[in-house]
């Protein structure tokens, strides 16, 4: 067990002065000893719970973050034919996130309009082709003979039953047009 000196000597205003520095191996030896179990406790101990501190953190921030999600998820899971214009709102948005939102609820917008034009379409070419069949039939039944008049009465018929189901399908694809409430 040494004892390590070093001298530096340094030129100031007033002249030469020297400066000293020591060490004991010994001392070192036995505040290493002495130290270093407590400096690796004390590490992981703060290790540890920066660790679990982080960790929490981490999820707390995750959890808030994704909250929009999860709201937007749930906004989507509402939507249904009873509610076709219902729209994923962008209040509180992440900026990230937005862009999604816009081109989904452009999509459903889209989606509504599709709708409503196969609607209004059954609807109209249901009525449209009623008043030409009634003509027919009853062209049909004024200028052609009996025994001529049957076969072409039946596919008029069958035509007109195709035309009445058309338009029933467009009157019961139309969701506003029901009120749903319990029944016994």
């Amino acid at each position: 067990n040494g004892l390590h000196v070093a001298t530096l000597p340094v030129r100031g205003e007033h002249g030469r002065i020297f400066i000293q520095t020591a060490r004991s191996d010994r001392f070192f030896d036995l505040t290493a000893e002495a130290m270093l179990p407590v400096v690796v406790e004390t590490s992981t101990a703060v290790g540890t719970i920066a660790l679990l501190l982080f960790g929490l953190v981490i999820l707390v921030g995750v959890r808030f973050s994704l909250k929009p999600v999860r709201r937007a998820s749930d906004e989507v899971e509402a939507i249904n034919p009873q509610n076709l214009s219902a729209r994923i709102s962008t209040r509180d948005m992440p900026a990230e996130i937005l862009p999604l939102v816009d081109g989904i609820n452009r999509s459903l917008g889209r989606i509504e309009g599709a709708f409503m034009v196969q609607q209004r379409f059954l609807a109209n070419a249901a009525h449209e082709l009623k008043t030409p069949l009634s003509i027919l039939r009853g062209q049909v039944e004024l200028r052609i003979g009996v025994d001529e008049r049957a076969p072409l009465l039946q596919e008029i018929d069958a035509m007109a039953r195709t035309v009445c189901q058309l338009l029933q399908l467009a009157e019961a694809s139309d969701i506003g047009g029901y009120r749903f409430a319990p029944v016994e």
